[in-house]
């Protein structure tokens, strides 16, 4: 699975709600360095986003037309990224691993899977291992965590130290 945390454009795999929160949250991150050239959605496609103001248009279109920028993966469904991530692997795709290396409140040391997904607001400690395709929207992993491929660490979540996470798992805050 080829995969960039470079890059300066991007289209993304996911076009409603959750993509959309991820999106926001990338965006005031990347301040504008980042150009989302295309949302995919192979649901409903074939117009502009109405608050984007980007088109948004199937895995064919964007096979066609974007073949080299890199994908971000944001659906909330692990399987949706995990199959997405699989046919995207398959066509030769790049993903794109958005995270925010450099900020003071992440570890230098993570390890970063490819197409995985970390909230600029995520403080993430020492020896932890992101899993490909995984979404690390949370507040705090702490230290020597391994989080499984296409896992989803939704928001207010914590995890401690010395965790290992299967893949695939949602972490959801106590009620």
């Amino acid at each position: 699975m080829r995969s960039t945390s470079e890059f300066d454009e991007i289209t993304v795999f996911g076009a409603r709600g959750h993509s959309l929160l991820i999106l926001r949250a990338m965006q005031e991150h990347w301040q504008g360095r980042v150009s989302i050239r295309a949302l995919v959605d192979d649901v409903e496609n074939g117009f502009i986003h109405p608050s984007l103001d980007i088109p948004v248009i199937s895995s064919c279109a964007r096979l066609h037309d974007y073949a080299d920028i890199p994908v971000m993966l944001t659906p909330a469904s692990a399987a949706l990224r995990r199959d997405t991530a699989l046919r995207l692997a398959e066509e030769g795709a790049i993903l794109a691993t958005a995270h925010c290396y450099g900020m003071p409140h992440v570890d230098p040391a993570v390890t970063y899977g490819p197409g995985c997904v970390v909230a600029p607001t995520a403080r993430l400690g020492a020896n932890i291992v992101v899993g490909a395709g995984a979404q690390v929207l949370c507040d705090l992993v702490a230290h020597d965590v391994v989080i499984g491929a296409y896992s989803t660490l939704n928001a207010t979540v914590s995890v401690l130290g010395h965790v290992i996470i299967g893949e695939g798992s949602i972490l959801l805050p106590m009620r």
